[in-house]
């Protein structure tokens, strides 16, 4: 059954919750009867992530399943329905791939998706720190090549960080599209909080814009190893980003790269460049190195 996805209800992004509620499976447990959990990766409030074997592809694949105590609720089935009509339109070399929405009687569904081989750029910036500029210019690069396409086919991501971007082989892919949507108006809050945008935080209608808010809040934080945006930098009586610091006064970059990233985090999305135009700033800095993009 195809999933309405202008009408479904928004679900927000959600952390990780910790241990609590039923015990994830362990290496050696089936999900499925094709199958086999390798090593559980990650808990979020509805979903648990897993690297498994899927013995009908004969290979290693990432899988998303309702945690066990939510496996029923309509919430929660909603929501991995709805990333699978997504990305089972989607085909494009940044974006992962989803292979199918497996439901077998008496389990749980489960989304069988693309397992990337490499760190989320949350993991890079943890471990290495900022990125250098060529390689912030080529993760631009690849987000902006993913989000065009994306827009294309009618979506919005709506959900940019750190965490949804993955390095597969120094290929950056962009994940997790359980909140996506089609432009539109939906409830204030959707996305994480310090990555949404400020229409996304009113419930004003959302566009493309959104996600070049998203775009420069990532590409801030690669340059800079600082979300513009922390406790700090948030308006606590409405939950509102305020203006980011000039990038170029916390990095040196080259001035068109700098001067667009702050463009990206215009508090009025119609004073925000388009991705042709991020692209058209960024894509010529990684062939002027033969730096590796992350």
């Amino acid at each position: 059954m195809m999933v309405d996805l202008a009408a479904e209800p928004i679900t927000l992004s959600e952390p990780d919750s910790g241990d609590e509620g039923a015990s994830p499976y362990v290496t050696g447990e089936r999900i499925s009867s094709q199958l086999t959990v390798v090593d559980h990766i990650r808990r979020g409030g509805d979903l648990d992530v897993y690297e498994a074997y899927d013995e009908r592809r004969f290979c290693p694949v990432l899988v998303k399943v309702p945690r066990p105590e939510r496996a029923k609720e309509e919430k929660v089935l909603s929501r991995l329905a709805r990333e699978w009509e997504i990305l089972s339109r989607l085909s494009h070399p940044h974006v992962v791939r989803a292979y199918e929405l497996l439901s077998e009687s008496g389990r749980a569904p489960v989304l069988v998706l693309e397992l990337a081989n490499g760190p989320t750029l949350k993991e890079i910036l943890e471990d290495r720190g900022r990125l250098r500029p060529a390689s912030l210019a080529a993760l631009g690069t690849h987000l902006t090549s993913a989000l065009r396409y994306v827009h294309s086919q009618g979506f919005l991501h709506l959900d940019l960080k750190p965490s949804n971007i993955i390095s597969d082989c120094g290929i950056a892919k962009l994940l997790d599209f359980s909140i996506a949507r089609p432009p539109g108006s939906y409830s204030k809050g959707i996305g994480t909080d310090t990555y949404r945008s400020p229409e996304q935080v009113l419930g004003a209608p959302l566009t493309e814009a959104a996600d070049v808010w998203g775009l420069g809040v990532v590409l801030y934080e690669a340059a800079t190893d600082t979300n513009p945006f922390d406790t700090a930098s948030v308006d606590e009586r409405t939950r509102l980003p305020l203006r980011a610091p000039a990038i170029r006064t916390v990095r040196r970059l080259p001035t068109a790269v700098g001067t667009m990233i702050d463009a990206c985090l215009e508090p009025d999305p119609r004073d925000r460049p388009s991705l042709e135009q991020v692209s058209a700033v960024l894509a010529p800095l990684p062939r002027m190195t033969t730096e590796t993009p992350p």
